[in-house]
């Protein structure tokens, strides 16, 4: 899957391990994720020691905010698989614990959300953005009429831009996924959607 943070591809083994990422790509609150950050020696109950890779490290902007090192696994794998998997968990948990970091185990109940939904639909925005001008123009707008529904902000910005509604649509939803305009993510997105002036998503990389 590429990347929007650097110039680089982040792997994945399934498609939850895919949509993780999606989620953590499209945070603001994330700095730096990293797949398959570490390999650490997972001890078995027979005494046997076998490596384990943690799927994922994510680093915050925050920082009183621990990073977390995360597992994904389908919800069916942890019942399938509990006795197997248990010696993995103990061992990401204590190598976490060690690090000042938080372990956690993502499976598709915390992945697969609205938000995942709209994160994707937000993507192919992201990596198109408009001209600073018609962004500029639209944040005007918003500004002076919020809050708005999409609708009535693509009616506005075609009539002051003199543009066609297929033509400023995007510009509203690339600066929507770059939370220059708020909207409840946690809803699906439509032309009904209430948009208002946001806080930029902050570029950097805490690594």
């Amino acid at each position: 899957m590429p990347t929007d943070r650097d110039d680089r591809l982040v792997g994945h083994e399934s498609s939850l391990e895919r949509d993780y990422a999606i989620l953590q790509e499209f945070s603001p609150e994330v700095a730096w994720y990293e797949e398959q950050p570490v390999t650490i020696p997972c001890r078995h109950p027979d005494g046997s020691i076998t490596p384990y890779t943690p799927d994922f490290l994510v680093r915050y902007y925050d920082p009183e905010r621990p990073p977390t090192l995360t597992e994904c696994k389908y919800q069916s794998d942890l019942v399938r698989k509990a006795e197997e998997l248990a010696p993995k968990f103990a061992a990401g948990r204590l190598y976490a614990a060690e690090h000042g970091y938080v372990y956690e185990i993502a499976t598709e109940i915390e992945i697969r959300t609205t938000l995942l939904r709209a994160a994707k639909f937000l993507q192919p925005f992201r990596r198109d953005p408009p001209t600073e001008e018609l962004a500029d123009l639209c944040l005007r707008l918003v500004t002076c009429y919020q809050p708005i529904r999409v609708s009535d902000l693509v009616t506005k910005l075609s009539a002051a831009s003199g543009l066609e509604p297929g033509w400023v649509l995007p510009c509203i939803w690339f600066l929507v996924s770059t939370y220059e305009l708020a909207t409840d993510l946690n809803q699906r997105l439509s032309n009904r959607t209430v948009v208002s002036i946001g806080t930029p998503q902050r570029e950097g990389d805490s690594s």
